[in-house]
């Protein structure tokens, strides 16, 4: 059995256990974590792009899809509150259906075992991705759409999505299923945002799937926000955190061209299109329709959460565009953890 060596001393603090910290969305809850004296416990898969060292950060190599780890793990908060921020599979890339069904199915149910059977006094966010909806079923989504995934990962989730709400439900475990529209941070390796900078610095080109498909952008520091009224909070539910506006592509791509100083005329039609620039005729952004994955308008109904927690974003979409394409170089963070 493995060492669980945990500095608890510190009494005044709480306590916070993340996994997937490598995970950019993970890493920026973290140093907010920090940033308000929580004692953090990364779970990381691997030591790529770890959060910087803190005195109050812990990283751990743990596998806790496997059960008796994570009740030894979790032995160690007896009798202390901890918030659980549960980001194990929620993004996954390049795994086997099997490596895929531990991560996102199996971790969820060893983590909520060992809490009912520990009996801790634990609160449990846990991410689930737009792709839980599958076919979209409704414009805009709420809680309630009816969900038909037609991805394996959308399935998983599916199926951990209605694990969290049995255990919410039958042994009164505060534990939050989110489902997550796109959210954009300065230091997110987002495809487009990185390929304008890209594209405004060198000779590169954009490339895009779709120009008019409908996106729903949130900002970070937006999220951030809402997770902590969240958590906050004294009973969990199923919520969507989401701008609650839709915004194509397009839109995007002129905007974070505009704000260099660059006027985007389109050329061409659906799959030929292509965007230059006005002066110089130089091709900026070209469609690849080989690239796309869904044509269906992602909006997320943010209702629930504004009558539950009182919130609503505070940075607009023109603002949150000048925010990532202004930055400086993202943060590799690991898409793979």
């Amino acid at each position: 059995m493995q060492s669980f060596i945990l500095n608890l001393n510190k009494i005044d603090y709480m306590i916070a256990v993340i996994t997937a910290i490598n995970m950019y969305i993970a890493s920026k809850i973290c140093e907010n974590l920090l940033s308000n004296n929580y004692i953090v416990y990364g779970i990381a898969k691997c030591n790529i792009n770890l959060p910087e060292k803190h005195k109050n950060l812990t990283i751990h190599n743990y596998d806790i899809s496997d059960f008796m780890i994570c009740l030894e793990f979790f032995k160690t908060f007896e009798n202390k509150e901890i918030h659980i921020y549960h980001f194990e599979g929620y993004e996954t890339y390049l795994e086997t259906t099997m490596e895929s069904v531990k991560r996102i199915f199996i971790s969820t149910i060893s983590m909520l075992e060992a809490i009912k059977s520990l009996n801790i006094n634990a609160k449990i966010f846990i991410p689930r991705p737009t792709e839980i909806f599958g076919h979209i079923q409704e414009i805009p989504q709420r809680e309630i759409t009816e969900m038909k995934p037609n991805t394996i990962h959308g399935i998983l989730h599916l199926a951990a999505y209605w694990i969290i709400k049995y255990y919410r439900t039958t042994f009164n475990i505060f534990a939050c299923n989110c489902i997550l529209y796109t959210i954009e941070s300065e230091n997110n390796v987002n495809d487009l945002p990185h390929q304008i900078l890209k594209t405004i610095q060198s000779n590169k080109t954009t490339v895009i799937s779709n120009l008019d498909t409908g996106m729903d952008f949130l900002h970070i520091e937006d999220f951030l926000l809402c997770l902590e009224k969240v958590m906050k909070s004294n009973k969990s539910y199923d919520i969507i955190i989401s701008s609650f506006q839709s915004h194509t592509y397009r839109e995007y791509i002129e905007l974070a061209f505009k704000i260099h100083n660059i006027n985007i005329k389109w050329i061409g039609h659906a799959g030929d299109e292509k965007g230059v620039d006005s002066k110089t005729k130089r091709t900026l952004v070209r469609v690849n329709e080989k690239l796309r994955s869904n044509d269906s308008c992602l909006l997320g109904n943010n209702e629930k959460v504004l009558r539950l927690y009182n919130w609503t974003p505070q940075i607009t979409f023109s603002t949150m565009v000048e925010k990532l394409v202004k930055k400086k170089k993202p943060n590799n963070f690991c898409r793979f953890c």
